[in-house]
């Protein structure tokens, strides 16, 4: 009887190290199959990964090629501010010397109180350009193209133009093609210089 309760308590325990083999064994299944899942995420966020950083390295490129872009338009923005610069100036000196006009739109109030105001006007040379020039004064202000080609590309025959001596008279000429062109005149008269 011994022997067969031996037999037995070796039997339930060769049941129990079966059951525990067993449960340890589904344990390490498990755990395998987790590892295996947690090896696929792995996998898949480098993958991911080298992706992002694909698309990093091309929005990098994309922003370089931006900042390139708005380089150039600041450029451009720069020139075209010169070229519709806005100034008003009031003129009480004798004398006003434009012989190098510069782009923009200018006007020049001709205020001197005691006497005339002259203008020396010269050729623009490759700029975009309107010139107004306003009598602020009774007088008869000159503007002294002589050293140009004339306005209206008129030459000696239409080279100055002198203001009629009231207040409010005045002329505003375009640069186009390196010559002056009048686009606005009021009781100034254009004719050869003396």
């Amino acid at each position: 009887m011994a022997k067969q309760t031996l037999t037995a308590l070796a039997s339930m325990g060769a049941n129990r190290l079966k059951a525990n083999f067993a449960v340890q064994n589904a344990n390490i299944t498990a755990a395998n199959a987790n590892f295996t899942e947690l090896y696929t995420d792995l996998t898949t966020a480098e993958g991911e990964i080298d992706t992002l950083q694909t698309d990093l390295t091309t929005a990098e490129g994309e922003i370089d090629t931006l900042q390139s872009s708005l380089t150039t338009a600041e450029g451009e923005i720069d020139t075209l501010q010169a070229e519709v610069l806005q100034t008003s100036v009031i003129v009480t000196d004798a004398t006003l010397d434009l012989s190098t006009p510069t782009a923009g739109e200018h006007t020049y109030i001709l205020n001197k109180s005691d006497g005339i105001v002259t203008v020396t006007l010269g050729d623009p040379s490759g700029i975009k350009s309107i010139y107004h020039f306003i009598a602020g004064q009774a007088q008869a202000n000159v503007i002294d193209q002589s050293s140009g080609s004339g306005f209206n590309a008129a030459g000696g025959d239409y080279d100055t133009g002198t203001f009629g001596g009231a207040v409010g008279d005045r002329i505003s000429v375009v640069a186009a093609g390196d010559k002056w062109y009048v686009v606005g005149n009021l009781n100034v008269t254009i004719g050869a210089g003396s």
